[in-house]
């Protein structure tokens, strides 16, 4: 098995609900640190969009292993890393 290679900055974020100004509430983001990975890609594939062909990408995302109870450093199902700053950006 071949060493990773972690050269790639991944901010990791947590889903936060954030006022909307009008009595709501929106989804936010909150970034929770910085996690340097190795991105490996995988298969891709194109399916037939409404308008243009639509492409899709799997990647394999490679980290060091966090301690035992660092809940902020570890990754979360409802969490979201994504490469390089950090933007207000909901998917």
């Amino acid at each position: 098995m071949r060493r990773y290679r972690v050269t790639r900055p991944m901010v990791l974020e947590q889903a936060v609900q954030v006022p909307d100004g009008a009595g709501g509430q929106v989804l936010g983001w909150e970034a929770l640190g910085t996690l340097w990975c190795e991105l490996r890609a995988g298969s891709g594939s194109e399916r037939r969009g409404e308008i243009v062909p639509e492409g899709r990408m799997r990647f394999r995302i490679f980290l060091r292993a966090a301690p035992q109870g660092s809940a902020r450093a570890r990754a979360q199902t409802s969490g979201c890393a994504r490469e390089g700053a950090s933007f207000g950006y909901t998917p």
